[in-house]
């Protein structure tokens, strides 16, 4: 019996470390994967794009050659890159010059061919479109481990929404066409991740390391307007998120606050996709000469979400401003964001608050010409504030059930509206531990605050 049970302890304790180094390997891939999508984000070009693609993928598989094969923007010209040695090569071709290569740009997934030289083949697809092909070669057989096909599945759908951003985004700036192509993150990238780390620790460290990478914090000035941005976190990592876009006339300056619906790297991921989003919206408009008008970026926002197909469950809500900084107005539209902005004026001893309805940026499927979202404009004296919260400040409870609410915030910032911001901040936080008695909160507090100088 003893035996037996030793036995028993030995096999359970080698599965265990299994997992363990499997679980392991997967947070590990999952970092980089992020890591190289945000170096991704910050490259512009779909040749430096594309460059970038071929040599990272290349070295993290280890592959002795590696080819990819691209469309370019000419009618039947192709661009075949190999990496080798270090160095990439390009060169331009005709359909009747590819050969055999041809082949790769139309693979439907990843899979091995174990014909010399041993390969690994992986389309590079943005919804349905071939948009590149890649080999892998390596000096045997022993070199096609299955984590790196897994790896490969994970990148391939995440390049292919660069490059075609990048392609898009070019087209314009040619004045080829309009940006009506869509823009996608990815699902089952998404549903893999909540399904390995939902509720666990590995999970929440990962999330809010996704989340000090993609969320500022702290001072930004633009000329009489200063911004100050900060979060506190709770127990589990959600998706509130926001962000601050000059614009490149320097005449406006956009703004938002957004709650996903979710918790971790889903919620986290799809941040990326929020925030991608909108600036290629703000610089469509810049491109096309148009005035940036709340409204109309919140509907081209909805459109592409719709265009993503994500989970029906899955919804934004958005809060966004456009600062106009010659006339010092605030132009402002709402998408089911269910905090309404806190304007704090110089000279008044209450604070106003602007009730705009409008219903989430969702996959629901509603036909887009159903509704319209509403615009607000507001002009901003010297010396006003204008903050922004997401509901975990709102929301917060005590031991009686009774919600923080958003009167006692608005007070809260009208006695404390002569010191900065962030002690603004500060203060707000302490005052939310005060009336729940906790130190954590059950929900995530996002703060977005603008004070025009006096």
């Amino acid at each position: 019996m003893n035996e037996q049970y030793s036995q028993f302890l030995l096999e359970e304790n080698k599965y265990l470390k299994g997992a363990v180094e499997k679980l392991h390997m997967e947070n590990d891939t999952v970092l980089l994967l992020i890591e190289f999508l945000e170096l991704l984000l910050k490259t512009k070009g779909i040749e430096k794009v594309t460059r970038l693609v071929i040599k990272h993928l290349s070295e993290l598989l280890g592959a002795k050659r590696t080819m990819l094969i691209r469309k370019e923007s000419m009618e039947g010209l192709y661009a075949r890159y190999i990496y080798e040695h270090g160095e990439t090569k390009k060169i331009n071709l005709m359909r009747t010059e590819l050969g055999k290569d041809y082949f790769f740009l139309y693979v439907e997934k990843v899979y091995v061919i174990k014909e010399t030289p041993s390969s690994i083949v992986m389309p590079i697809k943005y919804i349905g479109e071939n948009i590149a092909g890649m080999r892998f070669e390596f000096d045997s057989l022993d070199e096609l481990e299955p984590h790196k096909i897994e790896i490969l599945k994970r990148y391939g759908p995440i390049c292919g929404l660069v490059m075609k951003n990048q392609i898009l985004l070019e087209e314009v700036m040619s004045e080829k066409q309009v940006i009506l192509e869509k823009n996608s993150i990815i699902n089952e990238e998404k549903k893999i991740i909540l399904e390995q780390n939902k509720k666990s620790r590995r999970e929440l460290k990962l999330a809010q390391k996704i989340q000090k990478k993609i969320l500022p914090s702290g001072y930004i000035n633009f000329g009489d307007y200063t911004f100050y941005r900060n979060y506190k976190p709770s127990y589990y990592l959600g998706g509130d998120f926001y962000d601050v876009i000059e614009c490149n006339n320097e005449n406006s300056i956009v703004f938002y606050m957004a709650d996903i619906s979710g918790h971790g790297v889903g919620a986290s991921l799809l941040t990326v996709f929020l925030k991608q989003t909108l600036k290629g919206l703000v610089k469509y408009y810049e491109k096309k000469g148009e005035k940036l008008v709340p409204s109309k970026v919140l509907k081209k926002l909805q459109k592409r979400f719709l265009d993503i197909e994500m989970d029906e469950e899955m919804y934004i809500g958005i809060f966004i401003g456009v600062i106009d900084v010659e006339n010092n107005t605030l132009a402002i539209s709402n998408a089911g964001h269910n905090v309404p902005p806190i304007h704090i004026k110089s000279f008044e001893r209450n604070a106003g608050t602007y009730e705009i309805s409008g219903l989430p940026i969702n996959g629901l499927g509603l036909d887009l010409f159903d509704f319209d979202y509403e615009d607000r404009e507001i002009h901003l004296e010297r010396g006003d504030s204008f903050i922004l919260l997401t509901d975990g400040a709102v929301e917060e409870r005590n031991a009686h059930g009774e919600e923080m609410g958003i009167e006692r915030l608005k007070s809260m910032f009208v006695r404390n509206k002569d010191i900065s911001l962030e002690e603004q901040f500060k203060i707000m936080l302490l005052e939310v531990s005060r009336h729940s008695k906790k130190s954590r909160f059950g929900d995530d507090i996002a703060f977005l605050a603008i004070h025009r100088e006096y």
